[in-house]
């Protein structure tokens, strides 16, 4: 997800110098109905599916995430981030996928909180994942389906699912993501 707003795309851009990627590739969203300060950003031509999910009310994208644990300055940051280990990859997924640099409620990611909440509420919930466990999917109420990268050998032999299993390749080629079957 990038900005694509005016200068907000510029800033972008020259932040990122020659790894930006261009205002050409992108494909814009409209995001004016949100309280997010774009009024659009875009994905990467080769997601269009995303921006289709999220035409369709199927897909939400979470801006300005990170492992800050509080808004800090150049001259700080090193003492302000020492205890979120900005340089290690593993605390740093383990943050991303909590969405909670405290880790409560202990034992759950962003994904299963929010599969705990709608547990709560009364609703069928699930969480699959493909090729392998995934931290932002732990839940006290749900356990997660992982799926192997494979794929089922049998999986649509009994079932009519046509379109799903060319979504699901669709997704995964463009991602990791995590989805929530209510």
């Amino acid at each position: 997800m990038l900005k694509t707003y005016a200068d907000m795309y510029e800033q972008y851009r020259s932040v990122r110098g020659i790894v930006a990627v261009d205002k050409e590739d992108l494909l814009e969203i409209d995001a004016s109905s949100s309280q997010q300060v774009c009024r659009t950003f875009g994905v990467h031509k080769s997601m269009s599916v995303l921006r289709d999910l999220y035409n369709e009310n199927d897909l939400q994208f979470f801006a300005n995430v990170g492992a800050m644990p509080r808004p800090t300055t150049k001259s700080r940051w090193q003492e302000d981030t020492k205890a979120s280990e900005l340089f290690a990859h593993n605390t740093q997924e383990k943050d991303v996928q909590t969405l909670d640099r405290t880790f409560k409620p202990l034992g759950t990611g962003i994904g299963g909180r929010m599969i705990d909440a709608l547990s709560e509420k009364g609703f069928k919930t699930g969480s699959v994942s493909i090729a392998g466990p995934c931290f932002a999917l732990d839940s006290k109420t749900t356990k997660t389906l992982i799926v192997p990268e494979s794929g089922y050998p049998e999986f649509g032999k009994s079932r009519n699912v046509t379109g799903i299993p060319s979504l699901i390749v669709r997704i995964s080629s463009s991602l990791v993501a995590f989805y929530l079957f209510i």
